[in-house]
């Protein structure tokens, strides 16, 4: 990777720290969903990378989230924040609240996948998703449901029960996870790798030594650093600056 792509990383970084987001709303099973769109400074249709946050959302333990938006957005993709949690009126999700809202939740991803391949900025066969933890758990499933969905990119996540017995195919996956993860184990990862390479999907993992459910600053610049690398690779933007 070049040495700009890190540097507009980090500055799209800096920039989340302080804003830089529109902001607009989609339907879901009749309720009004928040997006924060972060856009690029390109022209033509962009890919689009659609984030999602964790189980503390997006609007108390998840704000970095916002800064891979922007981040990703200074690499030249249009960064969605999709607020799921809006569906159900949910804060924070606790394992119980998660088993009972989790096809929802899935569901809303899925109609924020509609709306934003209608976006006219929107390259709509250029579309990724990336997830952390809970995120990244719905990640993989949107991945799995959905032909759409050109690359995943799943943080501190795994594999939902219902997709294994359910899809027979997957787009381009990577997986990242830290083996000192104690929320989200990094069985998880290992397990999600194994049916990837057990239906033939191309993917690729790697594992943070000493690194536990929240990455240290060296570790997700890396992660970052590897997402972009990823992306680049299968879901290349066109007119990056």
């Amino acid at each position: 990777m070049s040495l700009s792509a890190p540097l507009r990383l980090a500055a799209g970084l800096a920039m989340g720290a302080v804003g830089g987001a529109t902001e607009t709303t989609f339907e879901s099973g009749g309720k009004s969903i928040s997006l924060e769109i972060f856009r690029p400074d390109t022209t033509g249709r962009a890919p689009a990378l659609i984030v999602l946050h964790g189980a503390s959302g997006a609007a108390i333990g998840n704000n970095y989230v916002r800064q891979l938006g922007a981040g990703f957005a200074a690499a030249g993709y249009a960064a969605y924040l999709v607020r799921y949690f809006e569906r159900t009126g949910t804060s924070y999700a606790g394992d119980a609240t998660i088993y009972r809202h989790y096809q929802v939740w899935s569901d809303t991803i899925h109609d924020a996948v509609t709306f934003i391949a209608a976006d006219p900025l929107v390259d709509a066969k250029r579309v990724a998703v990336l997830g952390y933890s809970l995120g990244g758990y719905l990640a993989v499933t949107q991945g799995a449901r959905d032909p759409r969905i050109a690359a995943v990119i799943e943080i501190a996540g795994g594999l939902d029960k219902e997709s294994p017995g359910r899809a027979k195919r997957m787009p381009p996956t990577l997986i990242l996870h830290g083996d000192a993860d104690r929320r989200v184990p990094v069985g998880e990862a290992h397990a999600l790798e194994k049916w990837l390479r057990s239906i033939g999907a191309s993917h690729e993992m790697h594992i943070y030594p000493n690194e536990a459910h929240l990455l240290s600053v060296p570790a997700a610049l890396d992660a970052l650093a590897r997402g972009h690398a990823f992306l680049q690779k299968h879901l290349a933007p066109r007119n990056a600056k």
